[in-house]
């Protein structure tokens, strides 16, 4: 498990309390007026110590809580989570390059951003974290910032913000924590939504230029638009290269990869877990198995845990039979109809709790 030294970040939580105050009066909050522990945010433990006053955090047999999140402050911590999107090696904003991937249509604001000019031009017009003293909800909404209708799948800042439809966020802790097998867990309300695609999933460390397999565990995967299945999957790529983003290879657990039980998944919250043991990755809904995989493929190498709510993309626009909404190419989401509905939807996650074997 990889465990940094936050220490020479204290002055970027000074800043993040700045950049709160901002943003709570660009929507006209004040800050005072947020219920949650004002302090969360600053705790420098990867563990968060409101997961004590819940004796099931730390009960788990034959398993160690070694990262939580109760979600009872009023921002992220930055000891925890960053709070954008890492791809295959390629983050979002560094070097000022912005990437699409999958087709989606959404721009994640990265509130923990160290660039000014994300934070002048993006963290200043929204802030998608919301908390209520006990849940942090991801929202999305019409990006303000859109001004034409290019896709570039890669670009500046103010090329990218500039045409992707929505504004929403993502969580990860890239470089903060990262482990090989255990238990990951997740609290979480879903949005019942055309076009909304929310993911709990851990990806590799690797970079392309690294030269090494990379692998992928999604634990929890949804379509808005059809909040009764929830999907359970896992991909590697072999032969990776600085010339070859890989071969790809999906492995559908068993009985399925398409879970569905009859319950409308959105309505209310929902644990999602997966247990990662060697040769073995079981996946659970509300502690119960849904699906499961034997394959030693899982096995090489630590990952970290990603939260996040993507809008529309290549899979929300698959016909029926692939989960997905199934119109015309013509109709592609979001069409004029989507736009005039849409209306503002969330993710919901109450806590994480992530655990080592004894």
């Amino acid at each position: 498990m990889l465990i940094k030294n936050f220490a020479k970040k204290s002055s970027l939580s000074i800043a993040m309390t700045a950049v709160l105050s901002s943003m709570a009066f660009a929507q006209d909050v004040s800050v005072d007026a947020i219920e949650g522990d004002v302090d969360a945010a600053s705790v420098q433990s990867l563990i968060d110590p409101a997961s004590y006053d819940y004796p099931e955090a730390t009960q788990l047999s034959g398993y160690e809580l070694v990262f939580s999140d109760e979600f009872n402050g009023t921002a992220l911590n930055p000891y925890r989570w960053n709070s954008q999107l890492r791809w295959d090696g390629e983050f979002n904003g560094e070097r000022y390059e912005y990437r699409v991937i999958n087709g989606e249509d959404q721009l994640y604001v990265n509130v923990l951003s160290e660039d000014e000019e994300h934070q002048e031009k993006v963290v200043s017009e929204y802030n998608p974290f919301e908390f209520d003293g006990s849940t942090l909800a991801i929202r999305a909404i019409k990006n303000p910032l859109q001004t034409t209708t290019n896709k570039k799948t890669w670009g500046s800042l103010e090329e990218i913000a500039a045409q992707q439809t929505f504004l929403s966020g993502a969580i990860s802790t890239h470089e903060k924590f990262s482990q090989k097998f255990g238990y990951f867990e997740a609290r979480i309300k879903i949005p019942s939504a055309t076009g909304t695609f929310p993911a709990f999933w851990l990806l590799h460390e690797n970079q392309v230029a690294d030269g090494t397999q990379r692998t992928e565990i999604d634990i929890m995967e949804n379509l808005g638009h059809a909040p009764w299945y929830i999907y359970n999957s896992f991909h590697y790529f072999k032969n990776v290269t600085e010339s070859n983003f890989g071969d790809a290879n999906f492995i559908k657990p068993e009985p399925s990869g398409q879970v569905y039980t009859g319950t409308d998944y959105s309505e209310e919250f929902h644990t999602y877990a997966v247990k990662w043991t060697p040769g073995s990755v079981v996946w659970y809904i509300d502690g119960v198995q849904m699906s499961e995989m034997q394959n030693d493929e899982a096995d090489f190498e630590e990952l970290y845990v990603i939260l996040n709510l993507a809008m529309g993309g290549n899979w929300t626009n698959f016909p029926t039979t692939a989960g997905g909404l199934g119109r015309e190419s013509s109709d592609r989401f979001p069409s004029a109809n989507d736009l005039v509905e849409f209306n503002n939807p969330a993710l919901e996650i109450d806590y994480v709790r992530f655990y080592q074997a004894k």
